[in-house]
């Protein structure tokens, strides 16, 4: 048998993120051939992923498990009175997104089914849930155990994620200033960083300042800070001001220290529980600093939310009535200048994008005449 004989050859690769080529030439580069067909060719595969958006739907499940379990440990905390109260009550939650025919209980309301109180007795009293609670938190008389079930399912359902302790016996700003006080007192001793602003209320009231935009606030709380260069070591006043403002900062800028170059930018406007862990094992101790710095945010988020309520229900009541005080405003300037959209606008179900258009245009002029007429009635 005649043995092949084996000449010179160059195999090429181009290696790309979602493909290789591949070519077999002699010494002088012509495409060589076997069985009749040129040796060249590609081979295509879906692009590489980063580990981010599976991290994203990982954190998504656990978030809403622990909401489930949290939910289950209160039922079966109040399933005994609830079930002496009202043996049925717990079932209708539990079918209260079935349709009527699907329903093991002969019951077209959800929640209430008594002779003289009702799912429309209830929300006529409690128009949202936050009414329920600002009653529960205010009065001190005895309420129904299913009232009380249902606030709390509210509150374990939605927590938020305000997890730092608050004193009930402290106000909001109190919360705030001692949040930033030990942001202070952590620069300070582990960088020798005198942070404390020449006036700490103006700046903490920058802070919580409602409705005002990122860059604004940033502008403000930096100034008089100077921006440091590009090859300046050390953390950086100016940043960590960006940084509390809401602004995305890069970790190299803020700790002034090129290690941290490729290092993706971060923003306390986002939860650091997604990716904590990645966060440490770069930052390793400068985390410290990104931690308080998020307890600060939060501080200064919540007290803008809550402004001079003391609970949080008070002032989403506040917030719910301000909406209805606008919507009743621009119901009557729609009245007033195009009742001809009337209907467009608040009864009929519009779907199309150039539809919805003009009517767009047609409120945000009627925004902007309300805004007016507030400004100029509180100045």
């Amino acid at each position: 048998m005649k043995e092949k004989t084996q000449i010179p050859y160059y195999l090429g690769i181009d290696a790309g993120s979602s493909s290789v080529g591949w070519a077999v030439t002699d010494t002088m580069y012509h495409v060589l051939k076997t069985k009749g067909k040129a040796m060249w060719g590609v081979r295509l595969f879906p692009d590489a992923s980063t580990a981010a958006e599976r991290r994203t739907h990982r954190a998504a499940r656990r978030r809403l498990q622990r909401r489930k379990q949290r939910l289950d440990i209160l039922e079966m905390l109040f399933a005994p009175a609830l079930n002496e109260k009202d043996p049925q009550f717990l079932a209708r939650m539990h079918e209260s997104d079935l349709w009527q025919e699907d329903k093991s209980i002969n019951s077209k309301y959800s929640l209430f089914s008594d002779s003289n109180f009702n799912d429309c007795d209830y929300h006529a009293q409690y128009p949202t849930t936050y009414h329920l609670r600002s009653e529960l938190a205010h009065s001190t008389d005895s309420h129904d155990v299913r009232l009380v079930y249902l606030a709390l399912h509210h509150l374990m359902k939605s927590r938020g994620h305000f997890l730092y302790e608050i004193s009930e016996t402290s106000d909001n700003d109190s919360s705030l200033r001692d949040k930033f006080d030990d942001f202070c007192t952590l620069l300070s001793d582990a960088y020798g960083l005198d942070f404390v602003p020449h006036n700490m209320d103006n700046y903490l009231n920058i802070l919580k300042t409602p409705n005002m935009r990122v860059t604004e606030k940033a502008a403000l709380l930096t100034e008089g800070l100077k921006k440091p260069s590009k090859n300046e070591a050390g953390i950086s006043p100016f940043y960590i001001s960006e940084l509390l403002a809401g602004r995305s900062v890069a970790l190299s800028n803020l700790f002034g220290d090129d290690r941290f170059k490729d290092v993706k930018k971060i923003t306390l406007q986002n939860d650091l529980d997604a990716n904590y862990n990645e966060l440490c094992e770069v930052l390793d101790d400068h985390i410290s600093v990104v931690t308080a710095a998020k307890d600060v945010y939060d501080a200064a988020r919540f007290a803008e939310i809550i402004g001079t309520h003391r609970y949080l229900c008070d002032a989403k009541i506040a917030v719910y009535k301000q909406n209805n005080i606008d919507l009743r405003a621009l119901k009557d300037y729609i009245k007033a200048h195009c009742i001809e959209r009337y209907n467009s606008i608040f009864v009929t179900k519009r779907t199309s994008l150039i539809i919805m258009l003009p009517i767009a245009n047609i409120i945000i002029k009627a925004a902007i005449t309300l805004a007016h007429r507030r400004l100029f009635a509180n100045s």
